[in-house]
Parts: C-alpha cells; structure tokens; sequence
C-alpha cells in the first residue's frame, strides 16, 4: 500500500480489498515462495524503531530460514534521483535503508527493495542492498541520471521487470518499450545475475 490506497477516493477499493482478503489483518504482510521471502511494507506506516511495522520487520530478519533470497517490497522509494515536493526521498525512507544496509551485515540473504511512486526506471546499490525503482506505465517523469548509475537512459522508461530464480541463481532483467506503435519492440536495457554458494558472498 502506498499514498494512492490511504486517499479517501479510493475507499471503496480498500473495503473490496479487504474482503477479498480478511486474513491480511494488517496494511503490511508477508509471503514465501519457494527460496523468496516478499515483505509488503505500506510506506504511509511508521517504521521507526519501536513502531509495530518496524518490530513486524525485525521479526522476520531474526528468523530470517536458510536459503532465502530476500525481498522487500514498498511504495516510497529509498533512493531516488528524482526531487519535487510530493516525490522527493522522504526521512522515513532514509531510516528504511538505513535499517536495511544495518540488517545485510548480518544476513546470508541478499536484500533487495522494489518500490515504486517515482514514474520512471532506477536501481542503485548502497550498503549491499540493491534499490530498484519500478514504475514504468504512469505518466513519466524526468529522473536526472548521473556517470555510474546502473542504468543512464534519459526520457521515459516504459517497462516491466523480470525476476528469474532457479535453485540459488537469480537473474533480473528490466524489459523496455522501445519505439511506437506497430513498431515498438520490448527490449532488455538493464540486467543482473546473482548467484548464491553457502561458500562465498553474494557478487553482481
């Protein structure tokens, strides 16, 4: 859940999707598939130390199993380059990855955040945390790319992104629209591969 789901127009689509799911008791959850543990985080909740989302985190880190590649999902991104008064990289954001980059220290798990918000295509790593921003079909808007950043392509990024694990081999891949209509075409334009050995650290 992010800032468009606590607007009061859309109160209607939370009762649905409360009844449609009555066991998330809570705007947070979590789920596990096979070696991937998904944390959904609502950005509009409080995450700092003592909050009941933080403690929910916490929780999950101390009892984090063996073979788990681990994801956290959010709407507010952690970093962004992108700045205006309603999308730039608010203080509770900062403390997320903040706790997180703390967290990848002492975890076999590799640590990811996806998030959204920002209209446009990110990913960044800091602290050994990867940050990827996705939000690629609303309206764009202009992210100011810098020398280094994994991915440096000005404009709209119309996409979608591409998880594949097998066994303790992950691969990613951001899948881009390029051209217009009879003539576009969906090409890979960022990717990374990660693989897990209980023997070395975790490498891109």
């Amino acid at each position: 859940m992010g800032n468009h789901d606590m607007d009061l127009s859309v109160s209607l689509a939370r009762e649905n999707w409360r009844r449609q799911f009555p066991r998330f008791q809570r705007r947070w959850n979590s789920l596990r598939y096979g070696n991937l543990l998904f944390l959904m985080l609502h950005s509009e909740s409080d995450t700092r130390p003592g909050s009941p989302q933080r403690k929910w985190m916490e929780s999950h880190l101390d009892r984090l199993p063996a073979g788990i590649d681990f994801f956290v999902v959010t709407h507010h991104p952690s970093y962004t380059r992108f700045t205006s008064r309603r999308h730039s990289r608010r203080s509770s954001e900062q403390r997320l990855a903040k706790f997180l980059e703390e967290r990848q220290k002492t975890v076999q798990a590799k640590i990811f955040e996806l998030s959204g918000h920002v209209h446009n295509y990110e990913r960044y790593q800091n602290g050994g945390v990867m940050y990827i921003v996705t939000a690629g079909g609303a309206t764009p808007y202009a992210v100011p790319r810098e020398p280094g950043d994994f991915y440096g392509d000005t404009g709209p990024t119309y996409h979608y992104c591409k998880f594949t694990v097998k066994g303790r081999h992950l691969k990613f891949e951001m899948v881009k629209m390029v051209g217009e209509g009879m003539e576009a075409k969906w090409v890979v334009k960022d990717a990374f591969e990660l693989t897990k050995t209980p023997t070395r650290k975790d490498t891109f």
